[in-house]
């Protein structure tokens, strides 16, 4: 008997590349600094980020400007959030316009703190402080809930927080609260100033607490606002609901004594029965007065402290209908409200409320204090083109501002409104939102068709990935996903940049604006830009920049004057005087080269290299521009270059000058300074490039307070780092090597982070980033262009790009940091990078008028095809009926480069799509509405099929549906047929051919050889051939095959059909040869609710994707093998379910370069989720695994890592073994969680990694095994060289890890 074939054993890594865009709550608050910043918090589902609003006013725009700035996220919770609220200090209102940036005092705790409950049953406080380096770092503390059986009685649904922060209340959806008492922030900022380093057992917020059960449903929960009188007491308001009843129950605490004293007023009240299930609850500032919001009314109540409250009720039917038809025959409720900031006066005597509904209607309410009447405008304050769901507030920004709503949409992009008096409302900037990703498709990035050097394979196979994200008319949208660093258009100009050679950009003193400087390959250009937005203008002609040669090096003196270095003439001149000015003019040579470089040290120094007929020479002198005349001083002699120079470069290195010369030889000439006056003329290194073409062109240097390091750009489209090292003579030690183009790249210093350089290639704009830890390998990081008013702007090539320069002291006024200038196809744009170092999601949207549910790309029209369903309201003229909706299912044929814009949403009549072409005119897109089509018949998804007759190949999209009916017959469905062609002009055109009855609907179909079809209809499949040899061509009867639950999803490999159904994972098929047999060749032995699956045919591995929120690792059987059960390699678990799994190829400077680590595969797995969320999958070996499995044992015990998971003693969890030792005994346990890992490294590295191995256990967490540091170290020093790690160095682990952990994206 032969002996069956051993599977290898396989383990899988799973990061998250981009969380969710879902917003549950935004609250304004001051948790990060004294000082009073525009601060808001974004809660997610399991995460936090705290964003300050950047605002400022513009000479161009009507009111003021306003947008986000990331400041600092934590998603280290390992848990759901479920609510959350602020204690602290309230903010004032306050009549500054710009707040001063006054700097907190290290250890110095703000004036507010979040209070979190998790899923986890944890209640969390925390803030941030800057800690003695000025860093932003974290404090918290949290405390574990009371454990309860069930879900619906676990605290933590609801969070209320007294209005003087003395109490807190967090309830359980039904049951039972618990009432805190707090400690005053005094005596908190007293805890925090005592702290040794970031103690957070001395931080402790609660000071006891006592438990209230109640009978009944908890449906609100609030904390009453005392009258002035009632100076200690505390008044809680609980609505609780029973048996279709629901009554008001009001706690009071005397805060000078214990919560045994708190005690229930009187029995409950009851409220109408229209007021049964209140939609919000919200306490008025005046005497305990409440307003309770339903659907069709707002009642205000009063007096429930001296007995049964009264009531006022306020109508909303009036109110603005909705404007569109939406997705629901429902009404729209309203789902949140916010406070407004007023004069202390003026809160005296009324309060302001906005509420806003779920359709983006926004109502402003004034509440008077003397009859607690609702004043009605007659008119809502708004209607926003935005889903609102509970992520709703505002924020004051001074006295000058008028009310900012800040709004997360659900479903839908959200927004930063400014609210003007009897005026429309205006949207400042968008806040992205790409939910619900139901469907992706990625395709690769185009290439020139016509390229003189043989493209580089690793920027070949880069792509791209499109989504079919939104819901409704207004909101469907085809979003690319992009990652990176935002950098913000604020001035776009048509400007022709196809011969611009370079650009530089100043701070000009005389126009208060910017002066950029154009070169072209035969003459140089001067432009000014406002120093706001606005339109361009001419420069000073006093100046006299332009000059009829290309400008090749132009810079600052310390005293503002402007160098241009020509090839026939270096040029100074200075913006306030026109008679200070310096022409030197080259006699018998010409500059092929040249450097400027300014410092405080050595002024102004100028380095050119010349070509002379007798050879090619060096030499440096200095610009003086302090005195009566502009002197150009020599700087040591002339030297002779044996070969013509690319480049060359001065830099500012450890407080010392370097000369860097590029040489055509592919060479790289370093000269350094001889003495204190400047740099000699003397080679001291010499470093030779690798490779075709590897001429350096650019030079750039990043230094940092440990290292530096040399960033050059060569002709080849790849960029080298080289390590900087200063022993007596400048060393170069080649560090990092990446490929980003076909051409040249230009690297440039970035002035405002000396850590980081910009590069641009061919379509590549991006930063490189080296960190202050010296055992990071480079970060690099996509610039991505936005312009707020174009969603669907499409970034272009960058040709030169610039930073403004701002060198002299008294020029600066007026200009934001981080302002950048490009040249970008035919347009000369500004922007400003925003967000930091950090990288993000930057979406490009392409707007539907509909909802979109399937997407693919056709690699032979060269089209996106998106199927969307639009919802059309047809109408009776004649009898005035309010219509009836229809659901239209229609096609997209969408150019991904060119875009989609809206069409205008009030025509209904409007059928067709627009794209928008670079000239600005538009031309009819393919969008094209389905006639053949059933009552109550919804198109579930479509596939391209090509039907192969000798050398005809025909282009054929079938569409499957469902059709539900009104009556109680069984759901049917249908095969629909078109044909599919382009004309010359790019349109597409679609031609019915045929349709296929079927007794129950098709959710997947795909082709399989020339001319078949595999399909589902209910638990059958089907292979359906088509003869086309034959005259007249005709379908052969379909071979079927019954499975256990019905196929959702189907994929082909060779004679193999994998097929996942809806109850039962993954059924593999096989097609007998003559395409006349269908047999069940092996399935998963476990029986699973499946989504989706990926087949990876080079593992031997089909990954499958359930409802329950896990991926499972399906390995194929060996040939000779026992059983037909597919064995399980791995589970993986996600916070949501896997609704696709795509293939994408890692970035062209992963895949082509020479890093100091190796990765196992040239390609990744991308996962998306319908909540938005991103995750990346990388498939690992046994030896691979074993070490991470062992590191991540170790890890989630340590507090830095994990601050929030219990100590082990208490933990029941079988996922968490406390086994050190990886074990391949559960297939959960082969899932690696590069989340932790990525914590390890971010927050110690190698300092952590060894802490780990090496630091005793915690009391409670000892380990089962390697229970010593001793025994720990040897084994992970085994597995680490197990897994191809040759130096028994922790750097060297970390290296590996993070070549491992690299974002595909």
């Amino acid at each position: 008997m032969a002996e069956v074939e051993k599977l290898p054993v396989l383990g899988v890594l799973t990061r998250t590349l981009v969380k969710s865009p879902v917003i549950n709550f935004i609250i304004p608050a001051r948790i990060r600094h004294t000082s009073p910043k525009n601060d808001l918090v974004f809660v997610r589902n399991d995460s936090i980020e705290i964003k300050e609003v950047i605002s400022r006013n513009t000479e161009h725009k009507e009111g003021p400007s306003a947008y986000l700035k990331d400041i600092i996220d934590k998603a280290d919770f390992d848990s759901g959030i479920r609510s959350a609220r602020i204690l602290g200090k309230a903010r004032e209102f306050d009549e500054a316009e710009d707040y001063q940036d006054i700097p907190s005092k290290p250890m110095e705790i703000p004036p507010q703190i979040l209070a979190l409950t998790l899923e986890s049953a944890k209640i969390v406080f925390l803030c941030a402080f800057y800690d003695w380096g000025n860093h932003l770092r974290w404090l918290s503390r949290y405390q574990i809930l009371p454990h309860a059986q069930s879900y619906p009685k676990q605290l933590g649904e609801h969070i209320a927080v007294d209005p003087k922060s003395r109490a807190m209340a967090v309830a359980a959806n039904e049951g039972s609260f618990v009432l805190y008492a707090l400690r005053p922030m005094d005596e908190l900022k007293e805890q925090v100033e005592t702290m040794v380093g970031i103690q957070t057992s001395k931080f402790d917020p609660i000071v006891h607490e006592r438990i209230f059960h109640v009978d009944g449903v908890i449906l609100k929960m609030e904390f009453l606002h005392p009258s002035k009188t009632d100076i200690n007491e505390v008044y809680l308001l609980v609505i609780v609901a029973k048996k279709q009843k629901t009554k008001l129950r009001c706690y009071v605490w005397d805060c000078r004594t214990t919560l045994r004293q708190a005690s229930e007023l009187r029995s409950g009240q009851p409220v109408p029965d229209d007021e049964r299930l209140p939609l919000l609850l919200i306490p008025l500032r005046m005497s305990t007065a409440f307003i309770l919001v339903s659907q069709e009314h707002i009642t205000v109540y009063t007096g429930i402290l001296i007995g049964p409250a009264t009531s006022r009720k306020h109508d909303l039917r009036h109110y603005k209908a909705p404007e569109q038809s939406g997705s629901s025959r429902s009404l729209p409720i309203f789902t949140q409200w916010a406070r407004v900031l007023r004069y202390d006066d003026h809160v005296s005597k009324q309060d302001n409320v906005y509420l806003s509904r779920e359709d983006g209607v926004v109502l402003f309410l004034e509440i008077s204090e003397t009859s607690h009447k609702i004043i009605d405008n007659g008119v809502a304050a708004g209607q926003l083109n935005v889903n609102i769901n509970t992520a709703f507030a505002t924020l004051h920004l001074g006295s000058k501002y008028h009310d900012l709503l800040v709004v997360a949409g659900d479903l839908s992009t959200g927004g930063l409104f400014f609210f003007v008096p009897r005026e429309k409302e205006e949207l400042m900037s968008t806040i992205p939102n790409w939910t619900p990703m139901m469907d992706m498709a990625v395709t690769k990035v185009k290439q020139p068709e016509a390229f003189m050097l043989p493209i580089n394979g690793p920027v070949k196979d880069q792509m791209r990935v499109f989504a079919s994200t939104g819901r409704g008319p207004t909101h469907g949208e085809i979003t690319e996903i992009r990652y990176g660093i935002e950098g913000a258009i604020n001035t776009e100009i048509e400007h022709d940049g196809n011969a611009v050679t370079d650009i530089w950009a100043f701070h000009d003193r005389s126009s208060k604006g910017v002066r950029v400087v154009v070169s072209s390959p035969i003459d140089t250009t001067s432009l000014i830009i406002p120093s706001n937005e606005g339109e361009l203008s001419d420069a000073d002609p006093h100046i006299e920049l332009e000059c009829e040669a290309r400008t090749i090096a132009a810079g600052l003196t310390m005293e503002g004057h402007i160098v241009l270095v020509t090839a026939t003439a270096i040029v100074v001149t200075s913006s306030l005087d026109r008679r200070r000015r310096l022409v030197s003019e080259m006699k018998d040579e010409s500059v092929t080269s040249a450097s400027i470089v300014t410092s405080d040290t050595y002024g102004c120094v100028l380095l050119t290299t010349t070509k002379r007929e007798a050879g090619n020479y060096l030499k440096c002198a200095r610009i003086r521009t302090d005195s009566e005349e502009i002197v150009l001083q020599p700087l040591g002699d002339t030297m002779d270059l044996s070969t013509e120079p690319s480049c060359s470069s001065l830099q500012e290195i450890q407080g010392r000058i370097y000369a860097f010369v590029g040489l055509l030889t592919g060479s790289l000439l370093v000269f350094s300074r001889s003495n204190g006056v400047g740099p000699c003329l003397q080679v001291t290194f010499k470093h030779e490039f690798e490779g075709d073409f590897a001429v350096c062109d650019s030079i750039a240097t990043i230094n940092d307070e440990n290292q530096s390091w040399l960033v050059c750009g060569l002709r080849n489209g790849s960029c080298q780092t080289l390590g900087l090292a200063s022993e007596g003579r400048m060393l170069l030690t080649p560090f990092e090597f990446f490929v980003l183009g076909n051409t040249s790249v230009c690297v440039k210093a970035d002035e405002e982070q000396r850590n980081r350089v910009i590069l641009a290639c061919d379509g590549i704009f991006c930063t490189l980033e080296y960190c202050y830890e010296q055992l990071r390998l480079a970060t690099i990081r996509n610039i991505l262009l936005t312009n707020e008013d174009k969603p669907g702007y499409k970034q272009g090539s960058i040709r030169a790009f610039a930073q403004a320069s701002h060198r002299q002291s008294d020029g600066n006024a007026g200009f934001a940091a981080g302002q950048w200038f490009c040249m970008e196809g035919e347009n000369f744009n500004r922007f400003e990078l925003r967000g930091g170092s950090q990288s993000r999601m930057i979406p490009r949207r392409m707007y539907l008028d509909g909802t979109p549910t399937r997407l693919t790309f056709s690699e032979k029209l060269d089209r996106l095809i998106v199927l969307y369903t639009r919802i059309v309201i047809r109408r009776d003229p004649q009898h005035g009926q309010p219509g009836q909706r229809v659901l239209e299912p229609t096609f997209a044929f969408v150019d991904i480069d060119k875009g989609i814009l809206r069409p205008d949403p009030n025509s209904r009549a409007n059928r067709d799509l627009h794209v928008v072409l670079p000239n600005d005119q538009y031309q009819r897109a393919n969008v094209l509405t389905v006639q053949e089509r059933k009552p109550g018949e919804k198109y579930i998804g479509m596939t391209e099929w090509f039907p192969t007759d000798g050398d005809n190949v025909y282009h054929m999209l079938i569409v499957f549906t469902m059709i539900v009916y009104d009556d109680k017959r069984a759901e049917t469905g249908r095969l629909l047929f078109f044909s599919l062609s382009k004309n010359g002009d790019g349109q597409v055109s679609m031609e019915f051919k045929k349709i296929t009855e079927l007794k129950a609907p098709a959710f997947a179909v795909v082709p399989y050889g020339q001319s078949s079809l595999i399909y589902s209809c209910g638990p059958e499949v089907f292979l359906h051939t088509l003869r086309l040899a034959s005259k007249p061509r005709e379908w052969l009867s379909p071979v079927v095959l019954t499975l256990q639950s019905r196929g959702v999803h189907f994929s082909v490999s060779g004679q193999f059909i994998h097929v996942t159904t809806a109850a039962d994972s993954l059924s593999v098929l096989k097609v007998g040869e003559d395409n006349r047999t269908l047999t069940l060749e092996y399935s998963d032995e476990l029986a699973r609710d499946g989504i989706f699956h990926l087949d990876l045919p080079a593992q031997g591995l089909i990954i499958t994707s359930s409802k329950d929120g896990t991926i499972t690792g399906l390995q194929r059987p060996p040939p000779q093998r026992i059983s037909n059960s597919m064995p399980t390699a791995f589970i993986a678990e996600f916070p949501s379910s896997i609704t696709r799994l795509r293939r994408i190829n890692r970035p062209s400077w992963q895949l082509g370069g020479s890093s100091k680590v190796s990765r196992s595969s040239p390609e990744a797995i991308i996962a998306c989720t319908a909540d938005g969320s991103l995750h990346q999958i990388d498939i690992l070996e046994e030896s691979s695994w074993r070490l991470l499995r062992f590191i991540t044992n170790m890890a989630r015990r340590h507090p830095l890592i994990c601050p929030y998971r219990e100590k082990f003693r208490a933990m029941v969890d079988a996922r968490h073994p406390r086994h050190i030792e990886p074990t391949t005994s559960n297939k959960r346990f082969m899932q690696i969680d590069g989340d932790m890992l990525i914590r390890l490294l971010d927050r110690g590295g190698e300092r952590l990694l060894r802490d780990i191995v090496n630091h005793e256990p915690y009391e409670g967490d000892a380990f089962m095994d390697f229970n010593t540091a001793a025994a720990r170290s040897q084994r992970f020093w085994e597995l680490a060289k197990q897994a191809g790690v040759d130096v028994p160095e922790f750097s060297a682990v970390v290296y590996w890890m993070r070549g491992l952990l690299v974002s595909v994206i």
